[in-house]
């Protein structure tokens, strides 16, 4: 779901950090200034105008010193060893000649932004479980990929449910309407279909949900409106809404061998978790 229905906090408060910048014009600072001869880009709007969603990297850093500068690039400000798990949303991009392209980014709560030479970014990965050709390479993907941070934690809600791959699948072509049995499989538990409190997303900085939709208060459109944002408390609201449900950490590690878990979860995409009972 990439179209939303509101403008999110980071990519409103980052448009003027972008102004702030000089970005979308020619640098106007003086001969020796470091941005004179660059060219900028803004990238957080769509041709509407409207605020769009920055996206997200992680570090990928293979030398130890690899800095971040201040948006005039003027002082070095921290050194992204330090950052190793760390989503960096980006907001807009810096071409200087003979030097190569640096990133504008900042984290969720805009309380790190500055310019990172883009070697030292690799772009969130957007791939679903129907990009892999075996349940080995998906694992493998979840276990080490930057992007897949909290697929790691949810999988940690369900100690005793295995991953099953083909379920994981199916949940890539759905997000909202789930039935309750497919081929293989039963009773099937669409958890991130799971409703929360209304209050969950007003305690969300920026947030305004302008039309009102169906699945406003649903737990994977927290995920959505909160992509990139440190796991722990994305989790919690999985929790929360388990618990609404009926399913409590003492239900959940009573399953048995029968019950499975599909997942897909793609940063500022396709957003899916389900219980589910095989039927062989």
């Amino acid at each position: 779901m990439r179209q939303r229905g509101f403008k999110l906090g980071v990519s409103l408060a980052l448009v003027g950090a972008a102004v702030g910048l000089g970005i979308g014009q020619p640098a106007t600072a003086h001969a020796k200034s470091w941005l004179s001869g660059t060219t900028t880009h803004q990238l957080l709007t769509q041709p509407n105008g409207d605020a769009n969603s920055p996206s997200l990297y992680a570090t990928s850093v293979t030398t130890k010193k690899a800095y971040m500068w201040n948006l005039k690039h003027t002082k070095k400000i921290h050194n992204l060893n330090n950052y190793p798990k760390t989503s960096w949303y980006l907001v807009g991009t810096v071409t200087k000649p003979g030097k190569g392209v640096y990133y504008q980014v900042t984290t969720y709560d805009k309380k790190i932004k500055g310019l990172v030479w883009n070697k030292y970014l690799t772009a969130y990965s957007q791939k679903t479980p129907r990009n892999f050709k075996s349940a080995a390479a998906y694992t493998k993907f979840i276990q080490t990929d930057p992007s897949q941070k909290l697929t790691r934690a949810v999988l940690k809600v369900f100690p005793n449910v295995p991953l099953d791959f083909q379920l994981s699948k199916y949940t890539a072509t759905r997000f909202d309407s789930f039935p309750t049995s497919i081929s293989g499989y039963k009773n099937i538990v669409p958890v991130s279909t799971f409703s929360l409190d209304a209050s969950d997303f007003k305690n969300i900085q920026g947030y305004t949900d302008e039309f009102n939709l169906d699945f406003s208060n649903k737990l994977y459109w927290y995920w959505q409106v909160t992509y990139g944002q440190p796991v722990a408390g994305r989790v919690a609201k999985l929790q929360e809404a388990l618990t609404s449900q009926g399913w409590t950490a003492e239900k959940i590690a009573s399953l048995d061998s029968s019950w499975r878990l599909g997942i897909c979860l793609v940063e500022n995409g396709q957003i899916a978790v389900v219980l589910a009972q095989t039927t062989k």
